[in-house]
């Protein structure tokens, strides 16, 4: 079964501003570190399902945000600047969005965590 998975930072559990999405910013690194984690956790629930292809879309900025070393066997990822557009439902049997965030009226940011369809 493959996998797609699009991650951002602005929507990752520790993020509460947007200047810790900015790398060097006090709260970067701990931001990167947190998207890493929340695609493993992702990763690793659905291997549980019997995935074992996944393609990961890094959705911030540049891409350069999850750690490529992190990245367990069957996993692929690419950074924002070399995904050419959608995901295709025919391409993957299931897609992920994790971080990702949509800003309302007022300015008050909307984030998802992991969200499937």
């Amino acid at each position: 079964m493959k996998i797609f998975i699009s991650a951002d930072i602005e929507g990752v559990t520790t993020s509460t501003s947007w200047d810790d999405a900015i790398p060097g910013a006090p709260g970067y690194a701990e931001n990167a570190k947190q998207m890493t984690n929340e695609v493993l956790a992702c990763i690793r629930g659905a291997k549980n399902a019997g995935a074992t292809e996944f393609i990961i879309k890094d959705a911030h900025a540049g891409g350069c945000n999850i750690d490529p070393a992190a990245m367990p066997e069957g996993a692929v990822l690419l950074p924002n600047k070399r995904w050419p557009g959608r995901a295709d439902h025919e391409l993957f049997h299931r897609r992920y969005s994790i971080g990702n965030r949509k800003i309302i009226p007022k300015g008050i940011i909307w984030k998802s965590r992991i969200c499937a369809d």
